[in-house]
């Protein structure tokens, strides 16, 4: 899937080289090199992001691990996302427990929830709503973020967590399609579960189980 995705812009590349290599016209040289930048820049942030992915799944030490309050983490990460969703004046709203004790790597859960949240606010359009929510069950914390979006397609649906899946509707907005496989990754490194539920044109749910302490 890689090699496939990565064939595009290696054919870009070389079109652009070739292009340089048969004109002397200076700003001609200069916009194929800077077409071979761009593409050299998308390459190396999928290379970099696949990299991220393999790191988490095989190199997130438990000693790593710290006890920390998932409530603070989650809201955390969504300082940035509530400026963007007044711009797109969707309504973002949280209920979380004021203390959730987990044992973590903070940087990576609060990865997790920035990477939901970007999802929501991709594929929910203007007057929706998101709603990040928590609760205890059992020995677990479970923490829910529904939006009123789009929806995924049910043909989509067993496929999101790949690595470079990108369905129809996500095609249009920029990525490489492992933002998913990331979350996923990070989940089962803290020996969590993360689902998803969705019907076309009716919105989303992910719910991520998480050890509480």
């Amino acid at each position: 899937a890689a090699a496939h995705d990565l064939r595009t812009p290696l054919t870009r590349m070389r079109l652009s080289a070739e292009k340089a290599m048969n004109n002397n016209d200076p700003k001609a040289l200069k916009e194929s090199l800077m077409d071979c930048l761009e593409e050299s820049e998308r390459m190396l942030a999928m290379v970099n992001s696949l990299l991220d992915v393999a790191a988490v799944e095989q190199h997130l030490d438990a000693r790593d691990r710290t006890q920390a309050n998932l409530s603070d983490l989650i809201t955390e990460a969504a300082q940035l996302y509530e400026y963007l969703a007044e711009e797109k004046h969707i309504q973002l709203s949280f209920e979380l427990p004021g203390t959730m004790n987990i044992l973590a790597c903070p940087n990576r859960l609060r990865q997790v929830f920035a990477n939901l949240l970007d999802n929501a606010l991709k594929f929910t359009p203007e007057q929706g709503s998101i709603l990040v929510s928590a609760r205890r069950e059992g020995d677990l914390w479970r923490v829910s973020i529904k939006d009123s979006g789009s929806g995924i397609a049910t043909s989509d649906l067993p496929h999101i967590f790949d690595r470079l899946y990108r369905g129809d509707v996500s095609r249009k907005t920029p990525g490489f399609g492992l933002g998913l496989s990331l979350v996923k990754a990070i989940v089962e490194a803290h020996n969590g579960k993360i689902n998803v539920e969705s019907k076309k044109g009716q919105g989303t749910e992910f719910n991520c189980l998480l050890p509480a302490v």
